[in-house]
């Protein structure tokens, strides 16, 4: 869906993508969940990567945190956010 997207946001393929969103993610009573295939190690960092490109592991620093501490427990990598 998002390399759709970054080919061209208003074409079909990406248009195509959007009702299946809620199969992915939803907002459960704890908060926002997602749907993975055994692959958390991939989502955390992809995820992660996508917060420090927008900007937004300012604003969510308690899930960045989180999730650097998940990667380095699976020593996925060795880095330090400030």
């Amino acid at each position: 869906m998002l390399a759709c997207w970054v080919e061209d946001p208003n074409g079909d393929a990406f248009k195509k993508h959007l009702p299946r969103i809620q199969d992915y993610l939803w907002m459960a009573e704890d908060g926002m969940r997602m749907q993975s295939f055994g692959s958390q190690s991939w989502d955390t960092s992809l995820g992660l990567q996508a917060l420090l490109a927008s900007g937004l592991h300012e604003e969510i620093w308690r899930l960045s945190r989180k999730g650097t501490f998940l990667l380095k427990n699976h020593r996925f990598i060795f880095v330090k956010l400030n």
